[in-house]
């Protein structure tokens, strides 16, 4: 999600991933740690703890010898029936509650930031300014995107940034907002925004821009202007932004995306995405060819593709945006798949099970015929991590888990 980077890290597991019934446990092979994830929904991030996720029973941080803890119990969803929606650090991490926005030391005692208590993102009810207040959250500070309504003081007119130290809870403004907010993101020393010039009423047309922020001081060190298109979306649509410790920056362009950082309850609609990037101080993006689930970290994007010689594996690809190349670090074989990527320098971490789709089909009721596609659970769900620095010249190979007989021979699924 960042190395210390929090933008609303959603890190978001797709709709399609089963709940197997077991208790989580730890298992390390061939360089790689892995742990059962019952009652899994989203995650992972990686934090300098461990890996954070997200299941029934809360919020959890797995150490590095396995063992689980739950961080925050699971509370009432917000007005928009997401609950537990936390924005992560390496080490610091906030969560919007019904009751206000908490915040401490990951594994610590959470403290209420009383600044944020009128635009709470975890409110049961639609409040004024609650729909375009964002978080982030990178070192021992929160960055909070307050509109006006927001603030007690009349503030700029498209409200402010605001700086939240997490030890002392002081806070201060940083930088009057530059126009009306899409996705904001923190990492290192830097601050990334994405907006339109203008108001909300206003925006349809106007160009997108991406504007980089010294994080101490709220200085601009560079504006990026986003290139003509990304995979075929017009350079105005944005689904996410991700910014590195060094001041490169992520956009994915499309629909309904998240930046990683923030965990919620939110399924991963499908649907064709595009990104573009600029190298650090940069003022032009340009388009690049990814995957899905792209992360960003120190210059580098791992995302998910489809092995092109066999197109029902996916791989564990990732690009170095700054030289250019592209290695294919894991391959997964047979009835596994993998989604929900984290990255933070060379720790790799991803979500993984094995399935099979039953396919049914019949007479439907009333005449003509139907068919249903049922994914079908053959192993647990899975958390993987792994350090790029211990992979060899060739990819990791994960097989899956055996088809069952009964399954052997389903037919290809027209529709999931």
């Amino acid at each position: 999600m960042r190395r210390a980077h929090a933008g609303p890290v959603s890190l978001l597991i797709a709709a399609f991933i089963l709940v197997w019934p077991v208790a989580a446990s730890a298992v390390l092979h061939s360089g790689r740690s892995s742990i059962d994830a019952p009652g899994l929904t989203a995650g992972p991030f990686i934090a300098g703890a461990g890996l954070v996720w997200e299941s029934s029973h809360g919020i959890v941080l797995t150490n590095s010898a396995g063992r689980s803890t739950v961080l925050t119990r699971p509370d009432a969803p917000n007005w928009d029936n997401v609950d537990d929606l936390a924005w992560f650090g390496r080490d610091w991490w906030a969560v919007a509650r019904p009751s206000g926005v908490l915040a401490g030391r990951i594994g610590g005692p959470l403290h209420e930031l009383p600044l944020l208590h009128k635009c709470n993102p975890g409110s049961t009810s639609i409040k004024p300014g609650v729909l375009v207040t964002q978080y982030a959250v990178s070192g021992e500070h929160l960055y909070a995107a307050l509109p006006r309504v927001c603030l007690a003081r009349h503030g700029a007119p498209f409200g402010e940034l605001v700086d939240i130290d997490l030890r002392s809870r002081r806070w201060h403004v940083l930088a009057p907002m530059p126009g009306t907010l899409a996705y904001l993101a923190a990492s290192g020393n830097y601050l990334a925004l994405a907006y339109w010039r203008g108001p909300q009423r206003s925006i349809a047309g106007r160009r997108l821009l991406v504007r980089v922020l010294d994080a101490a001081t709220g200085a601009l060190v560079n504006q990026i202007t986003p290139p003509a298109s990304s995979g075929g979306i017009g350079p105005n649509s944005v689904s996410g932004i991700q910014v590195d410790d060094h001041g490169n920056v992520l956009v994915t362009a499309g629909c309904c995306g998240t930046s990683p950082g923030q965990l919620a309850h939110i399924a991963q609609p499908l649907e064709r995405k595009g990104w573009w990037w600029a190298r650090a101080r940069s003022t032009v993006g340009h388009e690049t060819h990814l995957g899905s689930d792209a992360v960003l970290s120190d210059g580098r994007v791992a995302f998910l593709s489809t092995d092109a010689g066999s197109p029902e594996s996916t791989t564990i690809d990732v690009r170095n945006l700054l030289a250019g190349t592209t290695k294919t670090v894991v391959v997964f074989t047979g009835s596994v798949s993998a989604n929900s990527l984290a990255l933070n320098g060379n720790e790799l971490a991803w979500v993984q099970q094995s399935t099979v789709v039953n396919v049914l089909s019949g007479p439907a009721p009333g005449g003509g015929w139907s068919e249903s596609c049922t994914p079908v659970a053959l192993s647990p769900l899975e958390l993987v991590s792994l350090n790029l620095r211990d992979i060899p010249s060739l990819p990791v190979v994960v097989r899956g888990v055996p088809v069952p007989p009964q399954y052997a021979n389903e037919p290809p699924c027209i529709k999931v």
